[in-house]
């Protein structure tokens, strides 16, 4: 089966679970499992399309949430300067 075949078989079906697990980004979600998918395809080897599709959509989502998990919890900043010392009184420094 062709990418292109595939593409046109399953579409709907995708983008129907899609939006079950990512209701607003659905469509973004078909799009990103559609282009994950093309780079990698191989017309001999993917004689099923649905589940090679389905599989890459489903690691496309986890991969979504892992992101959208770690923007939530933002960037770690150091309290202390490296260069600082830890321990000792507070040295004003000069402007």
């Amino acid at each position: 089966m062709t990418f292109e075949e595939a593409c046109r078989k399953h579409r709907v079906a995708l983008l129907g679970h899609a939006r079950r697990w990512a209701a607003h980004d659905a469509e973004d979600l078909v799009q990103e499992t559609l282009l994950r998918a093309w780079r990698s395809w191989d017309d001999e080897a993917d004689t099923n399309g649905w589940w090679r599709l389905y599989t890459t959509m489903r690691w496309t989502y986890s991969r979504m949430l892992q992101n959208a998990a770690r923007q939530k919890r933002g960037t770690l900043v150091p309290l202390i300067e490296a260069d600082e010392p830890t321990i000792g009184p507070v040295q004003e420094h000069a402007a």
